[in-house]
């Protein structure tokens, strides 16, 4: 299930969230969710410790941003 943004994106419901997580296991994580199907992710904390680890995952992911 998705819902339309006011900008025309659709947004997956459910999406993986990653406060709390430990810095250390956050790359692995979102890189096997999206493996699985995830491709909601809030991932606003993550810019606490470091505003590269973002880019270098989705890098690594092979996807789109604007698919995720």
């Amino acid at each position: 299930m998705e819902i339309t943004l006011n900008s025309g994106f659709k947004m997956p419901i459910v999406g993986l969230g990653v406060w709390r997580m430990e810095k250390e296991g956050i790359r692995d994580l979102i890189l096997n969710a999206i493996k699985i199907g995830y491709r909601h992710l809030d991932c606003a904390g993550i810019h606490l410790f470091s505003q590269n680890l973002l880019f270098l995952i989705f890098v690594a992911s092979g996807l789109s941003k604007y698919v995720i």
